[in-house]
């Protein structure tokens, strides 16, 4: 859930923004409620995802913008790296990011709903008193996501490259490029020291499309590094075995560069419930535990509080937004409030006018700039990346300057 901390004021904000919570959907869906996979698998098998068309009710209503963002549900665990107890322990700050990096899965327990793809322009903004974040759609074909957030003691940022392809009785999801974190340590002479880690994530899959119970996998190595000073974390996802054995376990180990054969700690649980940690010959230490979920979930996609919070649209939030944020789709907003005819309707729609709006481009002989995010090489992947700074957002959202975007829904 969004927890009061405050710590992320900055000039030009207005306490009304901190968002107000809520605690159900405008509509429930029947948990039991059972869609036909098959009647379009059968035409997706070998395609690349992101080029095909799902019908409305394989969709939750999020946009994949808003699904990128529950990554900060646990930003606490960024928070407490950097605490002045851990100062002089680079392991501990090590094993923290590992922490935030592996229970960010945790929201995808049971969600086997497609996220609505994000139209070319697309923004979605979440401010807390503990952070702001701040998205784009910067691509469409691969669709792109970018993502840029920050409190006082940390950034992150990253893009939703990925490769998808479905083969028949799973679909595999496999990311490209890095998540980025940027650490503002605190330390005793009133200075800040500045990390920077990248996590190389694993593969996810959903299985079981056609028969049995579908469920979301996650396997293979993480590695976190700390670019700073060399520190490791490598985390083994485990593969579910027969009768679901292994599954949503870790299992990895902390290193240091001076000593990069030693282990220094463990760190271990389930993505979906708890980890922890333990130095050599030290007591384990419970570091993180996954927060419970609403009771309805089931009746609402299996979403968590946190994300629960993010199509929602109070009144005095309406006036702040540009017209590209997400929660002003019409078709994820009439999903949402269960009308499905409607959501159809406007899905068809916005795709529609997405074709047309780029085949205009094509005819005028101009691409598509991004608003926010400028495109370059990231020297650590080897791949292409996107940072956030052509132009504030939030500046602009204080101004209420918003006429350099387009009107896509």
């Amino acid at each position: 859930m969004i927890h009061e901390r405050e710590d992320n004021k900055q000039e030009g904000e207005e306490e009304e923004d901190a968002q107000e919570c809520r605690m159900i959907l405008p509509a429930l869906k029947p948990p039991d409620q059972k869609v036909s996979v098959w009647k379009v698998i059968k035409d997706a098998v070998g395609k690349d995802l992101s080029r095909f068309c799902v019908p409305v009710y394989f969709n939750e209503p999020i946009s994949m913008l808003q699904k990128v963002s529950e990554i900060m549900e646990y930003e606490q665990l960024l928070v407490n790296a950097c605490r002045p107890e851990n100062a002089q322990n680079s392991i501990k700050r090590i094993l923290y990011v590992s922490s935030f990096a592996i229970a960010q899965y945790k929201c995808s327990d049971h969600r086997t709903n497609k996220p609505f793809n994000p139209i070319l322009g697309e923004t979605f903004e979440f401010l807390t008193p503990q952070f702001k974040y701040f998205s784009e759609q910067v691509c469409h074909h691969p669709p792109i996501s970018a993502c840029y957030a920050n409190s006082d003691c940390y950034e992150f940022w990253m893009n939703t490259n990925m490769k998808t392809q479905f083969w028949g009785k799973s679909l595999e999801v496999k990311p490209l490029g890095y998540q980025h974190v940027r650490l503002h340590v605190p330390m005793p002479d009133g200075s800040k020291k500045v990390e920077h880690y990248i996590v190389e994530r694993v593969s996810s899959s959903v299985n079981n499309l056609i028969f049995g119970e579908m469920y979301v996998e996650h396997t293979g190595v993480m590695t976190v590094k700390n670019l700073s000073n060399g520190d490791t974390c490598q985390v083994e996802f485990k593969k579910r075995g027969w009768s679901g054995k292994g599954a949503y376990e870790v299992e990895g180990s902390a290193f240091n560069a001076a000593n990069p054969s030693v282990k220094q700690a463990k760190i271990w649980g389930k993505w979906t419930e708890t980890l922890s940690i333990q130095f050599q010959g030290q007591p384990e230490e419970l570091i993180w535990t996954a927060n419970p979920l609403p009771p309805q979930s089931a009746s609402m996609y299996h979403f968590t509080y946190f994300t629960l919070q993010l199509n929602f649209l109070p009144p005095q939030l309406v006036n702040k937004l540009p017209p590209t944020d997400s929660r002003l789709r019409p078709d994820q907003r009439a999903l949402e409030c269960g009308d499905l005819v409607k959501a159809s309707d406007e899905k068809a729609r916005l795709e529609d006018k997405q074709r047309k709006m780029r085949k205009e481009r094509e005819t005028q002989g101009r691409e598509y700039q991004s608003k926010y995010f400028e495109e370059y090489f990231d020297e650590e992947s080897g791949e292409k990346g996107y940072r956030y700074g052509i132009r504030d957002y939030w500046q602009d959202r204080n101004k209420g300057e918003f006429s350099h975007l387009e009107e896509i829904f």
